[in-house]
């Protein structure tokens, strides 16, 4: 066998007979040699062959084939190429029993390519020593170089810089953003949903801003916006942030202050706000960057899983190798870790992506601390030593409150409903006198004066809602609420606001906050009235009220008869009491919850529509009406009705049912001066009632024991008798 340097192409044809003998890289039986450039194969063909021979011969033949045809191109591509002389017969026998036999060709190229390796590794010898002397040399570099840095901290991660890897992702759509003036917005590792963005944020001047819904949303949602006089408020512990669009100046507690760019940019009528303002108050980090425009939030802290990554990688958009690359990491660089999802890692890098990685593109995962210096504002509350035993008072005078606050004993405050919305503007009426509160403090009962918007001034949602919208109307309220209650010498105030409509709730919360701080300053009890925080009440947000009042008292009652009920029921069955307190406790402390029990029952009077009555009516079949009636004589109905009551383990109250064909109940029942006009006239009805007695009463107070609530409240003076406060004296 004889070795030979092949020359190029075009000086072997300059050779005249010299005619090169038959070589392993030729493959024709004429003896003629290979060109150096072979023409280009069929290359989806044989990877079509591959996948053939891996159905037959198994996934080993595969892997060995394409190997092999990578070494042949490889070894092709030398410019000049140690040859072998075969004798011709010997190459043409053994090259067709290759192509006869696919397992036979595999072994005899695998034989070929470790013989053309034994012939080469002489000269790979001199290739080794000229690689361990550049390691070496490198070696020596390095240790000079560590002397020349001595005392500089050298243990940083491997990499910290961008790799090479050009991103292929639509960055519109992965950021959801609505245009080239609107920036992305990560947020605690995740890219924030479209629904969550509002209209999204904006770089002006420099400063990042976002949308202050946004803010709201994202932070703790007491940057109030006044859409009407065009005011940002942020309300504290004792005083109020107040900003206008378009300048640098604003209100620190009523005195001015100024920053050096524009706190609030408007676009159309939506406010954008500058994080660097907001931060002063919320507790958050943000960092901006470029290519694309996108600022990171973070608002949650903690630990979380934090991993390294082990080789430079794009970062996928999907799990996934044909997904868009939407950005890159390089070996060395901290990434946050989300979650497994098969051979792929979900990760969110510290500049704003959230993507994937292939497993084996990642190191072991921790767990890190990440924290932010920052004190959350304080309201401070009022408490009373012990429970509270509260009672409203609708009607009574300084007159006949003694009286009434004779019978009450363990009454420790009281609630009369005096002042009234006037009107839109914010004016107060009020019907508070000094005496009355003179005869409650000699009883030892403390006054809490409620305002209330109905029965007298505003009465309506859409007055509620304009009185409450404004910040002047509101500050209207606030101001002679808190001058009248000082004028009289009373000791709180209770706000029961019931008619303020969904629309309203961010107006009607801005509005107890901005209460809280005055109360606060005039050392005034501060208490809300609310219903159950059923799901059509949710927007009275009981939480945000809790962090600023020092009571909440929930109305437990007029589960049915509220605003004209269409449907008879009890006014306060157990169940709904007891899930209504679990409701509120998930957003209010037990320390300052008080529940109001219902010192009255209803009679209710049901008689069936006619035929056109239903044709033209909504869907109901029967008339209803109803008539609240006191402890004693809603007991005193009952015993009149001749008919039995039973107790009702559902609603645990006693129940009856009655009809008077002939009217003699009604006229009994107008003798004893019940307001009967209330009740529809017709005869034909059926008399229905759940009676607020005793025992019912002992089971909800035992309710509210067992939830060591902060105390009890009722509705209303007037409508007890003697007995009810022993029963409450039990439990409070």
């Amino acid at each position: 066998m004889e070795r030979k340097k092949i020359a190029k192409p075009e000086e072997a044809n300059k050779k005249k007979g010299n005619q090169p003998k038959r070589s392993r890289s030729s493959l024709n039986t004429g003896g003629q040699k290979k060109r150096r450039n072979p023409p280009p194969r069929d290359v989806e063909g044989r990877r079509r062959n591959a996948r053939k021979r891996k159905t037959t011969t198994g996934e080993y033949f595969e892997e060995e084939y394409f190997e092999r045809e990578y070494f042949e191109e490889e070894y092709l591509k030398d410019e000049y190429l140690e040859e072998e002389t075969f004798d011709d017969d010997s190459f043409i026998d053994e090259d067709y029993r290759n192509r006869q036999d696919p397992w036979r060709r595999e072994s005899s190229r695998r034989n070929r390519r470790a013989s053309v390796g034994k012939k080469r590794r002489g000269t790979g010898v001199g290739v080794v020593i000229a690689f361990v002397f550049l390691i070496l040399i490198f070696v020596g570099v390095l240790t000079i170089g560590r002397s020349l840095l001595d005392g500089v901290n050298l243990d940083l991660p491997i990499a910290t810089t961008a790799t090479t890897i050009e991103p292929t992702a639509d960055f519109d759509h992965y950021f959801r953003t609505s245009g080239p003036e609107d920036i992305g917005i990560t947020i605690n590792r995740q890219i924030m949903r479209e629904e969550e963005r509002g209209m999204g944020g904006r770089l002006f001047d420099g400063e990042v801003y976002l949308d202050l819904s946004v803010v709201n949303r994202q932070f703790n949602g007491r940057f109030y916006w006044d859409r009407v006089e065009q005011l940002m408020i942020h309300t504290l512990p004792y005083g109020s942030i107040v900003v206008s669009p378009e300048t640098s100046e604003y209100t620190s507690h009523g005195e001015p202050r100024s920053s050096n760019f524009n706190i609030i940019r408007m676009e159309g009528e939506t406010p954008f706000v500058a994080l660097a303002f907001i931060q002063r108050f919320a507790n958050f980090e943000y960092s901006f960057y470029e290519e694309p425009n996108r600022v990171v939030l973070t608002t949650q802290w903690g630990e979380k899983s934090v991993t390294t990554i082990t080789s430079d990688a794009p970062v996928r958009w999907l799990a996934g190798p044909e997904s868009d690359i939407i950005t890159g990491v390089a070996r060395g660089e901290e990434v946050f870790f989300i979650e497994d999802e098969g051979y792929w890692r979900r990760i969110a890098t510290f500049d704003g992506f959230n993507g994937y990685v292939l497993s084996t593109e990642i190191g072991d995962i921790r767990q890190e601390t990440f924290s932010r210096a920052f004190t959350e504002p304080v309201f401070t509350q009022i408490v009373r030593e012990g429970p509270i035993n509260i009672s409203w008072d609708n009607d009574l005078n300084h007159y006949t409150v003694g009286e009434a606050l004779a019978r009450a004993q363990g009454l420790t405050a009281i609630a009369p409903m005096w002042l009234s919305i006037a009107d839109t503007d914010g004016n107060i009426d009020s019907a508070a006198t000094i005496e009355y509160v003179q005869v409650a403090h000699q009883a030892g009962v403390e006054v809490w004066v409620t305002l209330r918007d109905f029965h007298g001034g505003i009465s309506s949602y859409n007055e509620t809602y304009e009185v409450l919208s404004r910040t002047s109307s509101r500050r209207q309220i606030i101001e002679q609420t808190v001058a009248e209650t000082l004028r009289v010498g009373a000791d709180g105030i209770n706000l029961d606001l019931e008619l303020v409509p969904f629309e309203a709730g961010a107006h009607f919360v801005q509005f107890v906050r901005e209460m809280s701080v005055e109360a606060r300053h005039s050392g005034l009890v501060l208490s809300v009235a609310n219903f159950y925080p059923l799901e059509w009440r949710r927007f009275m947000n009981l939480a945000e009220q809790a962090r600023v009042v020092d009571y909440i008292i929930l109305m437990g009652y007029d589960e049915h008869g509220y605003g004209g009920g269409r449907i008879a029921g009890p006014v306060a069955s157990f169940e709904f009491v007891r899930s209504g307190i679990e409701m509120a406790l998930q957003e209010v402390p037990a320390e300052m919850l008080i529940n109001a029990l219902p010192f009255y029952s209803r009679l209710w009077y049901v008689i069936p529509m006619t035929e056109e009555e239903i044709a033209q009516g909504e869907g109901y079949v029967v008339h209803v009406s109803s008539e609240a009636l006191g402890l004693d004589m809603s007991t005193l109905v009952m015993l009149n009705s001749g008919v039995e009551m039973t107790w009702d383990p559902i609603t645990r109250m006693y129940y009856a049912e009655w009809q008077d064909p002939y009217g003699a109940f009604r006229g009994w029942l107008a003798g004893t001066g019940v307001n009967i006009s209330s009740l529809f006239y017709p005869s034909g009805g059926t008399y229905r009632m759940w009676l607020e007695d005793e025992r019912s009463l002992r089971e909800k107070l035992q309710v509210m024991s067992d939830f060591n609530l902060a105390g009890v409240g009722s509705w209303q003076l007037g409508l007890d008798n003697p007995q009810v406060w022993e029963w409450i004296a039990d439990f409070y």
